[in-house]
């Protein structure tokens, strides 16, 4: 499904061969339940920052779940990792856990991967933006800004969205829209999306109708749980909104995952770890620095994991709670 977001303008032939290679890997891999990893990661996220003003009742941050460095990633450090993907990857996720406008060199950091050529997305509860921060997005723009809005009224929104204001961050948002429009500015991509609670799930047509009046694509989300309290009174009634089952129990597991080949991502204190589900560093690759003597995307340990999920993925306990 990335592909579709793929622009051409980032298209290169060292980043088209490499990406064959990898998706014949993965091919290969299913039919002979058996890891090859054929080029390295066509997306790679990097997390700019594992700090967020957020109590979100279903994230590891907010929750306080997290047990990684409360920190923000070195420059040096993200400069080194994009100066050795670049050639053959071809996007850039900057977030995972943290909110990453909270970064001192977001901006820059942005700029980096641009220059590069790289696809960079980002993104961002809105809390942070101020009309400095807009000026800043317009001159270093990113190819596509995901913008979080998890409700259309306060009840809905703040239900999820603890220490946020419904009314500030729409306000941000159509400043953002507005002032892109009397620049005559063409920001890259806009998009709005929305985890699906059971507050939210009778409002996703008014909130489909903002992304429209903003110009903003608009993208639904399913709701993880971790274990609050309140996860029953979280989780959406309409079952197609859900991504488990009942009583919590995952939609049926299958023994592959794409993106175990296609993605790989990067923590701010510099762990390489399989996918955004491993939120704990649980099952990391590897420690890199800014010397970066190893492709991080070879070692054996990502083989090892590669491997599990072939043999027997519903033993992992962080595939249970995945929404793909």
């Amino acid at each position: 499904m990335f592909f579709t977001k793929i622009s051409l303008k980032y298209f290169t032939i060292h980043r088209f061969f490499n990406a064959v290679k990898v998706l014949f890997g993965y091919v290969f891999s299913i039919l002979f339940r058996s890891p090859f990893n054929w080029g390295q990661p066509i997306v790679l996220s990097i997390e700019p920052s594992s700090v967020c003003q957020l109590k979100c009742p279903e994230c590891y941050t907010g929750t306080g779940l997290t047990k990684r460095e409360t920190i923000f990633i070195d420059f040096e450090l993200y400069k080194s990792i994009i100066d050795k993907v670049y050639k053959k990857t071809w996007i850039i996720n900057l977030y995972f856990q943290g909110e990453a406008f909270l970064h001192k060199d977001i901006f820059q950091m942005i700029d980096y991967a641009s220059k590069r050529n790289l696809m960079t997305v980002i993104s961002t509860n809105g809390v942070a933006f101020d009309n400095e921060t807009i000026d800043k997005l317009l001159k270093y723009p990113p190819s596509l800004l995901i913008f979080s809005i998890d409700g259309i009224s306060e009840n809905s929104y703040e239900k999820y969205r603890k220490n946020a204001s419904l009314e500030d961050v729409i306000f941000k948002l159509k400043n953002l829209s507005e002032t892109v429009k009397i620049r005559n500015n063409r920001f890259p991509k806009l998009e709005i999306q929305t985890i699906v609670t059971q507050q939210n799930e009778n409002e996703i047509e008014q909130i489909s109708n903002l992304a429209k009046e903003c110009n903003a694509n608009f993208r639904l989300k399913t709701l993880q749980i971790i274990g609050s309290e309140d996860q029953n009174n979280l989780l959406p009634k309409n079952p197609k909104y859900r991504r488990y089952i009942k009583d919590l129990k995952p939609k049926k597991i299958k023994n592959s995952c794409r993106r175990l080949w296609t993605h790989m991502l990067v923590t701010c204190d510099g762990y390489v770890v399989h996918c955004c589900m491993d939120k704990n560093k649980k099952y990391s690759i590897a420690k890199i620095d800014s010397k970066l003597e190893n492709d991080f995307w070879k070692l054996e340990s990502r083989k090892s994991f590669q491997q599990r999920v072939l043999k027997n993925k519903s033993q992992i306990d962080i595939c249970q709670n995945c929404g793909l």
